[in-house]
């Protein structure tokens, strides 16, 4: 029987869900938070990922969690936080996908765009193969 390949929006939703068990030491939102609501607090957003060039392949799905704070501090707490929870994560009962395997992890990176209030993160990539 052939199984039809789940959309990308499903598995954004069951990352976020899997996430937000984190909650309340680490906030988790689907989308970039307002500021109010993410000031000197540890959070993660969860992403879509979807190939730039629009190509179909075997892989399952992709997700992308930038883990964030006000201080690197904070953005390593979720980064801790992030890969304890994603850890051997199977998102699909079926044993024909593969647990979600961090493929990618990015450095520190200073956000100042609001220079009263930086932001720093850190952007890990899962993948979920078929």
């Amino acid at each position: 029987m052939s199984h039809p390949l789940l959309s990308v929006l499903t598995l954004h939703d069951l990352a976020l869900a899997h996430a937000r068990y984190l909650e309340p030491r680490v906030l988790v939102f689907g989308e970039t938070p307002p500021d109010a609501s993410s000031r000197r607090v540890p959070y993660l957003v969860i992403d879509r990922v979807t190939p730039a060039d629009g190509r179909v392949s075997s892989r399952q799905g992709r997700f992308s969690v930038r883990c964030c704070g006000s201080t690197p501090q904070q953005a390593s707490l979720a980064l801790d936080a992030c890969r304890g929870r994603f850890v051997d994560w199977r998102p699909f009962p079926s044993l024909r996908w593969g647990a979600a395997l961090e493929s990618d992890a990015g450095p520190l990176i200073k956000d100042t765009s609001i220079p009263t209030e930086p932001r720093f993160s850190f952007t890990l990539t899962y993948d979920i193969d078929d």
